[in-house]
């Protein structure tokens, strides 16, 4: 095989490998499906949550989690703050 017919081969094959990254909207490299990244999470969340516990502040996720991505009535959590 030719280096030119390998570099064809390689091009196709990122090309294949990429996909809209639903938090950027642009084309990006992927190595694992959505789904895949969705099974990791879940089977990971027991073991950080035990390593690390969960913080219940409000106005701290008003200040991680977007407003826009927030319920109508969970607007006002952490709006004073």
């Amino acid at each position: 095989m030719s280096i030119r017919t390998l570099g064809t081969a390689a091009v196709l094959l990122l090309t294949a490998a990429c996909a809209v990254n639903p938090a950027t909207g642009r084309r990006e490299l992927m190595l694992v499906s959505e789904e895949q990244e969705i099974t990791l999470g879940r089977e990971s969340d027991p073991a950080i949550v035990a390593q690390f516990g969960l913080v219940d502040d409000p106005a701290l996720e008003f200040y991680v989690v977007p407003p826009a991505r927030l319920g109508p009535a969970d607007r006002s959590i952490g709006a004073e703050a």
